[in-house]
């Protein structure tokens, strides 16, 4: 499989097992049906591989940083990802993945697979769709926690400003591809 050298580099700091992550990874996502990459950018736009990453203000943690209620919705909490290791963690995000593409569908595309983590809301949506879905600006948790997105500063966070902000996350840079283990 081929990975972005900025991926490998970075769990390698904070896993110390690129080789072994990253076959557990493709594993999982030929599982679900969906591209190794597209599940490695998620990992990175939401804690650059460090699968002990917490978000303070929503008490997010781990690969997708789960929050409280989503952690809980696949039989963990929190509390439990931050002492797993990468690899440990998988077998939660695999589940998240599983149940968000029963309710919300197969992802078409990576800002799909990175939809269902973020807003599974949006899958589908038009671009000019608001967070939450209204018509009018959602000045809540999820839009006052994530303002920095709102590209032209209206007060809306649309999943059109979402696309362009986490496009530009990606890092360029090299691909390197990644050997599996002789009995694969």
């Amino acid at each position: 499989m081929e990975i972005n050298s900025k991926y490998i580099a970075a769990v390698q700091k904070h896993g110390g097992n690129p080789t072994a992550f990253f076959n557990a990874l493709d594993a999982m996502a030929k599982r679900l049906g969906i591209p190794v990459l597209w599940i490695a950018n998620v990992m990175w736009i939401e804690c650059q591989f460090n699968h002990k990453a917490v978000n303070s203000a929503y008490g997010a943690t781990g690969l997708i940083q789960f929050v409280p209620s989503s952690a809980i919705g696949v039989g963990t909490t929190t509390t439990a990802l931050r002492s797993m290791t990468n690899i440990q963690q998988l077998v939660y995000v695999e589940k998240y993945f599983r149940n968000q593409i029963l309710s919300a569908g197969k992802p078409k595309d990576w800002f799909e697979t990175y939809l269902l983590v973020f807003h599974p809301f949006w899958v589908g949506k038009a671009e000019s769709t608001p967070l939450k879905g209204n018509s009018t600006a959602y000045k809540g948790g999820g839009y006052e926690g994530n303002r920095y997105i709102d590209l032209n500063k209206d007060g809306f966070l649309t999943k059109g400003e979402f696309r362009t902000w986490a496009n530009k996350q990606l890092p360029g840079g090299a691909i390197e591809t990644i050997k599996k283990p002789p009995f694969q």
